[in-house]
This record gives C-alpha cells, structure tokens and sequence, in this order.
C-alpha cells in the first residue's frame, strides 16, 4: 500500500470472512525537524484510515513519544487516537 512516508509503511492484510486489517509501522528517522515529520507521518496514517474504511487498524513502531508527556509528539498521537476514536496502548516503555 501507498503511504506516501519513508517513515511510515502499511499493508492490508484480508481475511476469509470478509474482514480486513491494516498494519502500518511507524519509524522515526531522528530528523531535525521532528514536528513537521510528526505532523507528515501523523496524516499519512489519517489518510489510510479514510482510504480504507471498515477495516481495522494496527499502528505500532518507534514512534519516540511517551505516552504520558506533554511533548509535540505526544499530543500529535493523542489528538489522532482521540479523534478517530482509536485506542493508545502501551506495550513497553
């Protein structure tokens, strides 16, 4: 799948049953502007979610943005997860 990001890829993955799930990875590429890839990666992800409605969703990787901070990044995830009502789970930190 498109992801038009070299720190975001994706793919769909669909099941007998009529169901589907995208997996998309994230990497931050430790550039020096981190809010504007932020901001780049984090629409990208908007954009396969419209693109792919009806499917669920996995997102996962290095997104270096600790869930419980005030930092950029963590408020990028958290307005993302927020508005399309989607869950941030930590699994290790």
């Amino acid at each position: 799948m498109v992801t038009n990001s070299l720190c975001l890829s994706a793919i769909c993955c669909q099941f007998k049953g009529g169901y589907s799930i995208v997996f998309g990875i994230v990497y931050d590429d430790g550039s020096k502007d981190r809010a504007v890839e932020y901001e780049a990666v984090i629409g990208n992800m908007q954009g396969i979610l419209e693109r792919y409605i009806g499917c669920k969703f996995v997102f996962g990787g290095d997104l270096n943005a600790t869930k419980y901070s005030q930092s950029i990044e963590h408020v990028m995830v958290d307005d993302f997860c927020y508005t399309n009502n989607l869950s941030w789970t930590v699994i290790m930190e």
